[in-house]
């Protein structure tokens, strides 16, 4: 029901919590080590993960009322710093967290920054997550990472996380679906990332591709492939 990968996470038509809260935490730190390894000194990342997963949970699995939803949601969080010593190896790395809460309520309120809070965390035994994870809600993380970028020194010490289609780079972003994913708007808006996509995609519908379709793209335009 609109949410291909929940069998990959169900037993018996129930979501296996366990699995995929594991899963999901890999899945952060792999990202975070990713950028750190660019020499990126401040992070941006959206909420990715609750979407069209989390949007027809409780279709799939109709257990998840309001208040279960609620606390997945928070185990998601949890799991964001399930092993916070890991930061410890990325001294010089900070996280921004960009929201963008509802559409209404971003055209009446001014986007703004806050101090994470995470009751979960004892401030005092990991001072380096509360001074290093930032949560900017009403806020848009392209523009975010934007404004990092333009007041470093440097503009490669900002990395943004771009929601990407495993089946398609850019996602959506030549129709009108999804108008408010990051990968979308970043090909949207930046006409270089639109027609690398382009010609990477090989146009703009989704086809089968060989595993090695995108690798060999890169190789035949110049590109290096790691």
């Amino acid at each position: 029901m609109d949410a291909e990968d929940f069998q990959d996470y169900s037993q018996d038509g129930k979501l296996d919590e366990a699995r995929y809260l594991q899963d999901m935490s890999q899945v952060f730190n792999n990202i975070l080590s990713a950028q750190s390894q660019t020499g990126a000194k401040k992070a941006v990342w959206f909420p990715f993960g609750m979407g069209a997963f989390l949007r027809n949970l409780s279709k799939n699995d109709p257990s998840y009322t309001k208040d279960k939803m609620g606390q997945l949601k928070f185990k998601l969080a949890k799991a964001f710093l399930k092993k916070p010593r890991n930061f410890r190896k990325w001294k010089s790395t900070s996280v921004f967290l960009a929201s963008r809460i509802q559409m209404q309520s971003r055209m009446h309120q001014k986007s703004k920054r806050i101090k994470i809070v995470m009751p979960f965390i004892s401030p005092a035994k990991t001072p380096e997550i509360q001074d290093r994870v930032h949560l900017y809600i009403n806020s848009d993380a392209t523009q975010v990472a934007q404004d990092l970028a333009n007041q470093a020194e440097n503009s490669s010490e900002v990395s943004l996380v771009n929601g990407a289609n495993r089946n398609l780079i850019g996602n959506h972003w030549f129709e009108d679906r999804a108008l408010v994913a990051i990968d979308e708007n970043i090909h949207r808006r930046s006409l270089l990332a639109a027609v690398m996509a382009y010609g990477f995609n090989g146009g703009t519908k989704v086809t089968e591709h060989a595993p090695n379709h995108l690798a060999n793209v890169v190789s035949e335009k110049g590109g290096k492939v790691l």
